[in-house]
């Protein structure tokens, strides 16, 4: 059989993991890295670049009884049976609690595709909003000369990230240049913005996108919050 997935450092750093794939062959390095088993074809088959006629079901089930639990750096990732839009978003919903990016829906009557996307595997990801301390602005460049470039935020829990793009109008060049003015005059330090982002378990906030600021909350609101009040957008 072949097994059909992704390589990733115990860490999920995916830099980390590209580096000892590209570089290293010592067996200390390989130890680092696990395998998350997506998929299983039939040897002859991917030789031969044929369709499997096993469906999407049965190779999941075959791939659970060749592989369990019982290798220790090869996984096969956790699934649940979802019959509704519903249940597809509470599943996706409790994996981004869990600390992965969203979820994969899969087609159970699917026939493997070689190297295209299909509708077979869907993507489903979310959004988040949190409420942000903003500690910090950079001016921007070129035409955002004079301008907000990006904002420097911390989160409740103490880390820092930046931001530099927003949603629709959220932070056109009239509300980049208003921004700049408050800072200028000392009232935009310690104010709170909400933003949106991805989540991953390694990186934390992935793609940030400012929202609006947030006259109603306090820097000392989002410290007292242990999840500096997260919305999820499906």
């Amino acid at each position: 059989y072949v097994f059909d997935g992704e390589a990733l450092a115990v860490t999920n750093d995916w830099n980390e993991s590209a580096s000892i794939a590209r570089g290293s062959n010592r067996a200390s390095d390989a130890e680092k890295l696990h395998f998350h088993a997506f998929d299983i074809i039939p040897l002859k088959d991917f030789e031969e670049g044929r369709i499997p006629v096993m469906t999407q079901s049965n190779r999941s089930n075959l791939l659970n009884k060749i592989i369990g639990t019982s290798l220790k750096n090869i996984h096969v990732p956790k699934s649940v049976k979802v019959d509704s839009i519903e249940e597809v978003m509470t599943a996706g919903k409790k994996f981004l609690i869990d600390g992965f990016e969203g979820a994969m829906v899969k087609n159970p009557n699917g026939l493997y595709k070689y190297g295209k996307r299909s509708n077979d595997w869907m993507k489903v990801k979310f959004s988040l909003d949190e409420d942000m301390i903003i500690i910090g602005v950079d001016e921007g460049d070129g035409k955002l000369k004079g301008l907000l470039g990006t904002f420097i935020m911390e989160r409740s829990d103490g880390t820092r990230c930046r931001c530099g793009i927003g949603t629709n109008e959220s932070l056109n060049d009239n509300a980049r240049s208003e921004y700049w003015k408050m800072h200028q005059r000392g009232e935009l330090i310690g104010t709170v913005g909400e933003f949106r982002f991805e989540r991953t378990e390694k990186i934390g906030v992935r793609f940030p996108r400012f929202l609006r600021l947030r006259f109603d909350k306090t820097a000392e609101d989002v410290r007292s919050s242990n999840d500096g009040a997260i919305k999820i957008k499906g």
